[in-house]
């Protein structure tokens, strides 16, 4: 793994860096307040709070990995197991750079795990977690559903709704079933737990 810093004080991930393939891993665990980070997105996050600075902390020591978890309230200070949905984002932390006290996070979903425990909860949330996969299917009824549901995105975002110019490129260049689902989720005015429900927590 190589890890470098330029002259801004941002530590930056080497692209060569990749998940491990094992169906089950121990992994630092980050709780969002709010909102989902969807795999084949990548977001710039702002961490305060101790657990989650010493879980990115120890992400860059170790796989540059994190499982990315939900709250079910946003204002839960020292969530539990049962304050946070029970399936997340596997998610590598590209770069970070430290501001006024925070820890702030370049991170690209890159899979869905499932948590099946939690190993200890000091000074951050660790827990054994498993990949779920996306059931792919290929007839022509999905890819018609595809095609609509793309052509659908395009006129709304012709009305009016904002995206990212990056991310409505990425939308209309072939993504597959699954990520194109993921890609549109993302951009959706949505509740934490309305989003979290597409999952089958």
């Amino acid at each position: 793994m190589l890890n470098t810093m330029n002259t801004d004080g941002i530590q930056v991930i080497s692209p060569q860096d990749q998940a491990p393939d094992s169906e089950k891993q121990t992994l630092p665990v980050v709780p969002i307040r709010e909102g989902v980070l969807f795999p084949s997105t990548e977001s710039v996050l702002t961490f305060g709070r101790v657990i989650s600075v010493e879980a990115i902390n120890e992400a860059k020591r170790t796989k540059n990995l994190v499982v990315l978890l939900s709250q079910k309230q946003s204002n839960t200070d020292t969530p539990t197991q049962d304050d946070m949905f029970g399936v997340g984002t596997l998610a590598i932390v590209e770069r970070t750079l430290n501001t006024e006290g925070q820890l702030n996070a370049l991170v690209r979903g890159i899979g869905r795990v499932k948590i099946l425990n939690f190993v200890s909860t000091k000074p951050y949330i660790l827990a054994e977690v498993e990949k779920l996969h996306d059931v792919v299917v290929q007839d022509d009824e999905t890819k018609a559903l595809s095609a609509h549901l793309q052509k659908e995105f395009k006129r709304a975002v012709h009305m009016g709704k904002p995206v990212e110019f990056l991310n409505f490129m990425k939308l209309m260049s072939g993504l597959h079933d699954g990520e194109l689902v993921d890609q549109i989720a993302s951009t959706l005015t949505l509740e934490t737990d309305e989003k979290q429900k597409s999952w089958k927590h």
